[in-house]
């Protein structure tokens, strides 16, 4: 990154306010594909998680896949999917079976109206906000380092496809 920066590319890092914590980079991650490559860099780290989106199986009933539209194209930072109830099992029991197969998983985010910090501050009191509370309960995070191997990421294809079977 320092590599291309010296470039003088328009980046500009901007830190989150309040509770959350974070960091945005304004600039076309395909761009930094092309600059890394250009430099003799692999960008591997950028397209990690295309990786796992090219390789997840689109026609698992009950798995929702991050949508993308015709005029951008994800990085998938983090790589999600939605357990709907057609999948047959939960959200949660799917990660524990996935466990049971040396796949980890994180759940989505809590949303902020169920947080304790602003619950206890007495925000959101009475609140509901279906949206983020159906993310909430069926989202999960697949693994997406970049240090996964083409096959790494096959086999957590084929597990969560082999699950649905069973």
């Amino acid at each position: 990154m320092l590599q291309v920066t010296d470039y003088r590319l328009p980046i500009t890092a901007r830190r989150a306010s309040g509770l959350v914590g974070g960091h945005c980079i304004p600039v076309d991650p395909y761009y930094l594909v092309y600059k890394a490559k250009e430099l003799g860099y692999h960008p591997q780290v950028i397209l990690a998680g295309r990786a796992i989106n090219d390789y997840m199986p689109k026609d698992v009933e009950g798995v929702r896949r991050p949508v993308e539209m015709k005029w951008a194209k994800n990085v998938y930072w983090m790589y999600s999917i939605l357990i709907e109830d057609e999948f047959g099992m939960s959200r949660d029991v799917l990660m524990m079976e996935l466990e049971k197969k040396g796949i980890e998983t994180r759940t989505f985010f809590v949303p902020m109206h169920e947080q304790p910090v602003f619950l206890n501050r007495g925000l959101f009191k009475r609140e509901k906000y279906p949206v983020a509370e159906d993310l909430a309960r069926k989202g999960l995070y697949l693994p997406s380092s970049s240090g996964l191997r083409e096959g790494e990421i096959r086999y957590i294809c084929a597990v969560i496809k082999e699950i649905k079977r069973e």
